[in-house]
């Protein structure tokens, strides 16, 4: 079945890549004990994709409306794809939340936020996940490069100065998201 890091592809048949998050739960919505398809890449290396069918067992999901994305903050991180298709930290902004609170340095494999998998994400799925009303907390998910552990690191959202540019001008192999 499907679990945290798992990339929702299709909602009964219909793609949802470039649905907004209330169209999203519209299609999720439905009769109690009724069935819903989905279509799942997992969140691991391999990115197998797997058909799942879920049976509606809670009310309708009211979503809250997305916050007004000018209201949205960051945490002043700056991340790079890497070769193993998540990102790595390419810097700490000066006076950022992710300085203040420490324990993330430049090089980092950040491997997960909020228990999301950010193998082979786009920047714009980065950006999603790692912004957020200011205040709320955002978890990053640290891989140690000795033991491949992953560390979870907390930090407050409150960086108002975030962009999305790429380097190379090659979003997926070498963009760069400020966050």
């Amino acid at each position: 079945g499907g679990e945290v890091g798992d990339t929702v592809l299709e909602i009964d048949g219909q793609e949802v890549g470039d649905l907004a998050y209330t169209d999203m739960v519209s299609l999720l919505n439905g009769p109690l004990g009724s069935a819903v398809r989905l279509l799942l890449r997992k969140g691991e290396p391999d990115g197998r994709c797997l058909p799942v069918q879920v049976l509606r067992c809670t009310p309708p999901l009211t979503p809250d409306p997305p916050p007004d994305s000018s209201a949205l903050a960051g945490v002043g991180i700056t991340l790079k794809r890497d070769r193993e298709g998540y990102f790595f930290v390419k810097r700490v902004v000066e006076g950022s939340p992710a300085q203040r609170v420490g324990g993330i340095e430049v090089g980092d494999s950040v491997r997960e936020i909020d228990g999301f998998s950010l193998f082979r994400k786009p920047l714009p799925s980065l950006h999603q996940l790692l912004h957020g009303r200011e205040n709320s907390i955002v978890t990053l998910g640290v891989c140690d490069g000795d033991s491949g552990a992953i560390r979870q690191v907390e930090i407050p959202r409150g960086w108002g100065e975030d962009r999305a540019d790429s380097e190379s001008g090659d979003e997926e192999e070498g963009g760069d998201e400020e966050v």
